[in-house]
C-alpha cells in the first residue's frame, strides 16, 4: 500500500517530486561529459552537483574547481540536466537580476 501511494505521489509530482532522488547522479554524468569537452586540458581538482532541482527547470547546479596548464585555478559553475526530464547536457548558470 505504501508503495502504491509513493507511485501515485510521484506520478502527480513527476517534475519535482520524483526527480530529486536521481538528479545528482544524472547531473554528475552530464557534468563529467561537459568538463571533458570544455575543460579537457585542465586538471579537475574537485566537482559536485546539487541533489535536487530546486527551481523545477530540469537542471541542477554543478560546480568544479579546475587547474590550467599554468597552474591557475578556476571555478566552473553550470547547471546540468537531471534525470526524469527532457533536458540534456549542461548550460551556463544564469543569475537573475532584480
Amino acid at each position: 500500500m505504501q508503495r502504491l501511494i509513493a507511485v501515485a505521489v510521484c506520478a502527480v509530482l513527476l517534475s519535482t517530486g520524483c526527480g530529486y532522488l536521481f538528479d545528482k547522479s544524472a547531473a554528475e554524468a552530464e557534468f563529467d561529459t561537459y568538463l571533458k569537452e570544455m575543460h579537457g586540458d585542465k586538471t579537475i581538482l574537485g566537482r559536485t552537483c546539487a541533489g535536487t532541482d530546486s527551481d523545477g527547470d530540469g537542471y541542477v547546479s554543478c560546480e568544479a574547481n579546475v587547474r590550467g596548464l599554468l597552474g591557475t585555478e578556476q571555478m566552473v559553475i553550470v547547471e546540468c540536466a537531471a534525470s526524469f526530464t527532457w533536458a540534456s547536457g549542461c548550460k551556463s548558470k544564469v543569475i537573475p537580476l532584480r
